[in-house]
């Protein structure tokens, strides 16, 4: 009995270790003669973490899984990543406080702008908010430059003691963008993430990435096109079925800098037969990033009459939304949900 059992493991072991080999033979073949990211665990094939479906080839896997790369959620795991890395600390907090209790305006925007509202009486609303600020800088033994001073002295400490964990944590976001799009060469583009952040560079390593940052800005207006007249599309589908029906009649798209603005006339009729121009738009910022990630955020989408300034105006810039977004459900409920409490 005792050598039968003995046999039985060791026939199970054998079992094992030609299931182990033939996983290796298998995933050596496919990192060889197809991609070296491929790897065969228990029989199945996998790719930069995500496992084959059925009757997929290899090919096949590695192609789904470069068109369902998700740019924009990627770059907001980089984001966050670095965010909670160098998370202000308790003290960085408190001087913050100090900051917005003494108001963003600088020292001379503020006398400034006090000096031109004196004499515009239509401005006695904004000139006491200035003057009410003016009051509690005049009132505090410290300054709004000494306090920033001391502020950013703190996070360039704080940046130098997480550098490491930093880096690590944005590398391991990058190699793995870097596996699902099949591309070596973009995980130089850890360095360029984290090079804004830096307090170590040189002058000179510093002007390499403006002159880069100004480059994708530029490419970032031009690739934001498309994308910000389907974002203003399905805006435009919103207020159709949820405000109003409006036909469009013409369709404009204004770059300025940095920033895009795709606008769509309307027309709407009401129970008289009188028709109404109304414009709708929606305006975003160029970001300098890879053009993998996207090109530009969200900032606001507007509804007003036609040749006017002002009218709704429905603030999504804290959503943190990429304009490539406007077809991800899940990124679109937000917004949906923000036009909802706006228009009720």
């Amino acid at each position: 009995m005792k050598k039968i059992t003995i046999t039985l493991v060791a026939l199970a072991t054998i079992g094992i270790i030609g299931i182990i080999n033939k996983d290796l033979i298998h995933e050596k073949y496919l990192q060889t003669q197809i991609n070296k990211n491929l790897t065969v665990k228990s029989g199945i094939v996998s790719f930069c973490g995500h496992s084959f479906e059925e009757n997929e080839t290899p090919q096949q896997l590695i192609s789904r899984v470069g068109i369902e790369f998700n740019g924009p959620q990627t770059y907001r795991e980089i984001v966050t990543s670095a965010n909670e890395t160098l998370k202000d600390t308790d003290e960085i907090k408190a001087l913050n406080n100090k900051l917005d209790h003494l108001g963003w305006q600088s020292d001379e925007y503020l006398n400034e702008k006090i000096s031109e509202y004196k004499n515009l009486s239509y401005m006695k609303e904004e000139l006491e908010n200035l003057l009410a600020i003016k009051k509690i800088r005049d009132s505090v033994d410290y300054t709004k430059q000494g306090v920033k001073t001391a502020r950013d002295a703190l996070r360039d400490k704080l940046y130098l003691s997480r550098k490491d964990e930093l880096d690590q944590n944005i590398s391991k976001i990058v190699n793995q963008m870097a596996c699902e799009l099949n591309d070596d060469s973009l995980k130089d583009e850890t360095n360029l993430i984290l090079a804004p952040l830096d307090k170590t560079q040189t002058v000179e390593e510093k002007k390499k990435i403006e002159i880069l940052s100004k480059q994708r800005e530029q490419q970032a207006i031009q690739n934001a096109v498309k994308p910000l007249e389907a974002f203003t599309k399905k805006f435009y589908q919103f207020i159709n079925d949820v405000v109003a029906e409006v036909k469009i009649i013409d369709s404009s798209t204004v770059t300025e800098e940095t920033t895009i603005t795709n606008t769509l006339t309307v027309v709407s009729t009401n129970a008289f037969g009188k028709k109404q121009r109304f414009e709708v738009g929606c305006v975003a910022n160029a970001v300098e990033i890879n053009p993998v990630f996207g090109s530009a955020s969200i900032s606001k989408c507007f509804l007003h009459k036609a040749g006017k300034d002002y009218g709704k105006s429905i603030y999504l810039y804290k959503l943190k939304m990429l304009v490539e977004e406007y077809n991800d459900e899940a990124q679109w409920s937000k917004v949906k949900k923000l036009l909802l409490e706006r228009f009720n």
